[in-house]
């Protein structure tokens, strides 16, 4: 028995011209199938271009960006994360957000959030020339562009409201964990593959119709991470195109 399965991207899936048609002309019984873990990335991404949600994304990988780019700047996070942090096997390096797979982002939020209360120090460190008491003047010495982006991304990541669209991305892909792997195993069955989707179908399903059971540990978690830092708790702003009166709206207790 054969079969096809990858992207649905013309130039693989097209039965006239692609890959499926050259491959049919050789196993006629090789039916083509959409790749479900192609799917689930799409449908992920979908998910996160709702713009705050974006927003966040594209402000994580630029503080990603910042310290992978330069050997000194990913020194201050290794300094402060060592100083820190005792245990080795504990130490995570932040990892840059996959541009396709989605659903493997989970590793690389897992490590941001790790490493969240050092990255803000590292950034106070190198924008403001906080913590040398603490840490040393190995890395006091920054020209002020340096400076100027490191205040940039520290503004950016340590609001309320960063916090919280972070920690819920974080909360609800945890689900997917692992699941794209499996599904790509060679040795899995149709059975085995039919039941873990509907479970996590099943997961998602339950958080949908406990939401706010769901999103009140997610609140609190966002108040302590955020008095780790010294971001205080604050009303999210809302427009009137949102269809929510700030009299109505209220935080979870």
């Amino acid at each position: 028995m054969r079969g096809q399965g990858y992207d649905g991207a013309s130039n693989m899936s097209s039965a006239v011209v692609g890959v499926q048609a050259l491959i049919q002309k050789e196993a006629p019984l090789a039916f083509y199938v959409h790749c479900h873990g192609h799917c689930l990335n799409l449908v992920i991404s979908k998910s996160c271009a709702l713009p705050q949600v974006r927003n966040v994304i594209d402000r994580l990988q630029d503080c990603c960006r910042y310290f992978l780019s330069s050997p000194k700047q990913s020194g201050v996070l290794e300094l402060i994360v060592t100083h820190n942090v005792q245990d080795q096997s504990k130490r995570r390096p932040l990892l840059d957000l996959c541009k396709t797979r989605w659903a493997e982002r989970h590793s690389a939020y897992q490590h941001f959030y790790q490493a969240f209360v050092f990255i803000v120090e590292a950034l106070e460190l190198t924008g403001f020339k906080h913590h040398l008491a603490k840490y040393g003047d190995m890395f006091a010495d920054w020209d002020s562009a340096s400076r100027s982006v490191a205040q940039q991304i520290l503004a950016s990541i340590t609001s309320f409201n960063v916090i919280i669209v972070f920690l819920t991305v974080y909360q609800f892909l945890s689900h997917l964990t692992g699941i794209t792997v499996k599904l790509q195993k060679s040795l899995l069955d149709i059975v085995e593959a039919h039941e873990m989707i509907t479970e996590v179908a099943r997961i998602y399903q339950r958080e949908r119709e406990n939401i706010d059971s769901s999103f009140g540990p997610i609140y609190t978690q966002g108040v302590r991470l955020g008095e780790k830092i010294g971001t205080t708790t604050t009303m999210p702003r809302i427009t009137s195109s949102m269809g929510i009166s700030r009299e109505t709206w209220q935080f979870p207790s």
